[in-house]
């Protein structure tokens, strides 16, 4: 696991940032997979960084590298009653 530092609901702005930040981690690290949030239209920042990852990720390919495998997960969902549940 790994913390960027980033103040809560602050990535939309920050995307230029984060991408050249991750993408910098995936060339140094050279990971073979990335767990990250699901792009699913929910939390900001969440999306924020589901769209950095991927496109780290493509910049990585760009530069001739190994592209780690993306994962995408929620951290909530709909109950079965329509509330919101938190995993």
């Amino acid at each position: 696991c790994l913390t960027l530092d980033f103040a809560d609901q602050d990535l939309t702005g920050e995307l230029v940032t984060l991408t050249r930040r991750l993408h910098g981690l995936c060339r140094e690290w050279q990971p073979k997979f990335v767990f990250t949030h699901a792009y699913e239209g929910g939390h900001p920042d969440h999306d924020a960084l589901a769209f950095a990852v991927a496109h780290a990720a493509d910049m990585v390919a760009a530069d001739g590298g190994m592209p780690p495998a993306i994962f995408e997960f929620a951290g909530y969902h709909m109950g079965y009653e329509g509330e919101l549940r938190v995993l």
